[in-house]
């Protein structure tokens, strides 16, 4: 399914309606190479119970690019966010963030919360500020960004091409999931959207930005997350109605690897 967004954007989602829901679930997916599928394990625990909408961010999966890389924001995936909800008039949901997609939740959750309703709030292997990552993330991104940026200009006068609907959701392994986004996509596709990410990277919420965020949150953290150090984490739980629940030797593919334990947490905190 697809909706044009406030700045005539297409973007793709997909929905799952229960018999006797208990309510409506919304998915934001992470990663920029990715889309939703990704989460298919996690999603598929709730589709009994609730109502599940699970988008592609802007310029990920089957959604369009926007039209300037540049000056894309992160209110603009909450807008996106918002005029979903708006599409299927919902006033009330419970949200869950992975990754990227957590940070974009915060952004939904502060500019949003006074006109729906977002019961409770779930991040995984998240955090408000893409600016303060782990040093080795940024070691690994040193190697990584002069690769890319010289890829970037060999494929500026290519054609965007991209192949629909692809399914990453048995790709387990960070290697073979690598392996299988080079391979379904083409060249422009991922130049444009390392771009995206490296735009991403100036993102964050302040605290007093964070302050703002009244619905309660629960922060599921991984001891092995290669991105967010615990200093991060401490900043948002001093600055929102939060609780975090840590998983001893998990990683940041927490919501895929640990999808059972994961499942359970949040839906003792729905129902809780």
């Amino acid at each position: 399914m697809y909706f044009k967004t406030f700045d005539g954007i297409k973007i793709y989602y997909d929905r799952s309606l229960a018999k006797k829901p208990l309510g409506n679930i919304l998915f934001v997916h992470g990663g920029f190479y990715g889309n939703h599928s990704r989460l298919k394990q996690l999603i598929d625990s709730f589709k009994e119970n609730y109502n599940v909408y699970s988008p592609d961010l802007r310029g990920k999966g089957d959604s369009d690019f926007p039209s300037d890389l540049k000056k894309v924001e992160l209110s603009d995936y909450a807008n996106d966010l918002y005029d979903l909800l708006k599409k299927e008039n919902i006033k009330n949901i419970y949200v869950v963030g992975i990754s990227f997609g957590g940070l974009v939740s915060l952004k939904f959750a502060e500019q949003y919360g006074e006109k729906i309703n977002i019961k409770k709030l779930v991040l995984l292997s998240s955090s408000h500020r893409l600016d303060k990552i782990r040093k080795r993330t940024k070691l690994v991104e040193m190697v990584y960004s002069p690769i890319m940026n010289l890829i970037t200009l060999i494929s500026l006068p290519m054609k965007e091409k991209r192949k629909t609907k692809i399914d990453y959701s048995e790709y387990k392994n960070d290697l073979t999931y690598g392996l299988k986004m080079i391979k379904s996509n083409s060249l422009k596709t991922e130049t444009l959207r390392y771009r995206l990410l490296k735009k991403a990277q100036e993102y964050k919420l302040t605290p007093k930005q964070l302050r703002k965020i009244k619905t309660n949150v629960l922060v599921v953290y991984g001891t092995r997350d290669f991105f967010f150090p615990k200093s991060v984490e401490k900043e948002l739980l001093e600055n929102t109605k939060s609780k975090l629940r840590i998983i001893k030797k998990a990683g940041h593919n927490l919501y895929i690897k640990n999808v059972d334990l994961v499942s359970r947490i949040i839906k003792d905190f729905f129902q809780g």
